[in-house]
């Protein structure tokens, strides 16, 4: 299992923890001095994205969380693509079954 923990800087902070055990994630917890509306966004990503075990999974599930969702500190887009190259880097030389 890996964890790793990452500090993004925005117009506002967003700490993301990942944790990834054979390609999978398993945990993921999003938090920081920014807004979404409705508030429970960040929550049902955070529940979502675990199982993910590809870039594809991962970014349908952003896709779907924030299709409706109104933001305030930070790009969706670019913080995809951020988890994207973690979970990526994660797994390198580790891909899954």
């Amino acid at each position: 299992m890996k964890s790793t923990k990452t500090t993004l800087r925005y117009t506002k902070t967003v700490e993301i923890e990942l944790l990834v055990d054979n390609c999978v994630i398993v945990d993921f917890k999003m938090s920081g001095d920014f807004f979404t509306y409705p508030e429970e966004a960040v929550d049902f990503l955070e529940e979502k994205i675990k199982g993910c075990n590809t870039p594809t999974c991962i970014s349908e599930v952003f896709k779907e969380v924030f299709a409706d969702v109104a933001v305030l500190g930070f790009d969706v887009s670019d913080l995809e693509k951020r988890v994207i190259e973690i979970f990526t880097d994660v797994c390198k030389g580790n891909e899954p079954l």
